[in-house]
């Protein structure tokens, strides 16, 4: 082709598959109750009717590149693990956690042509339980940075939400303020 395109890569019939979507609905619950969790598009456009700007609004939209990839397989984990842990028994938070190490580990995808591939960190879009364990782990990056912030005696956004990797915060400031 003349121009750049994506190996579409495929998980879907491999072992893991079941697993992963089994795992992906214990995460679920933990996933949603990140503050900045957004189901779609329409809760985004929800949260922001009604809000009147002003002169000193900034509606700010942004995405984070490779959200999958960059999210790093062992702090998603540690996450995952303390959130299994306060919402089940010990004995099944220990079973999930291990079942989470084993999809990582023997995950392999498949593309158009056959070729197989593993990752070695990061979450792949094709593994079912990947939304949620990003989340969850984006969640507690969030909360570092607006406590950071806070800390630094900056003003915090009005709004801040996040659906995957696509970002959408209200700030009360000037365009310098906000860099």
């Amino acid at each position: 082709l003349p121009c750049d395109v994506r190996a579409i890569i495929s998980g879907i019939g491999y072992p893991t598959t079941r697993a992963a979507k089994c795992l992906c609905n214990e995460l679920t619950e933990a996933s949603e109750a990140v503050p900045s969790f957004v189901a779609d598009t329409r809760q985004y456009v929800q949260l922001l009717q009604g809000y009147k700007p002003t002169s000193r609004t900034r509606l700010v939209a942004a995405d984070v590149k490779n959200h999958y990839p960059s999210s790093s397989r062992l702090n998603c984990q540690r996450e995952i693990a303390r959130q299994l842990r306060a919402q089940h028994t010990r004995a099944f938070a220990s079973f999930l956690i291990k079942l989470e190490q084993w999809i990582c580990r023997w995950v392999c995808f498949e593309d158009y042509q056959g070729r197989k591939y593993r990752m070695t960190d990061g979450y792949g879009i094709g593994m079912g339980h990947s939304d949620p364990a990003t989340n969850i782990e984006y969640g507690v990056r969030e909360r570092e940075m607006m406590q950071r912030l806070q800390n630094l005696r900056v003003p915090l956004p009005i709004l801040y939400r996040r659906r995957v990797d696509d970002i959408i915060f209200i700030y009360e400031g000037t365009e310098e303020e906000l860099k």
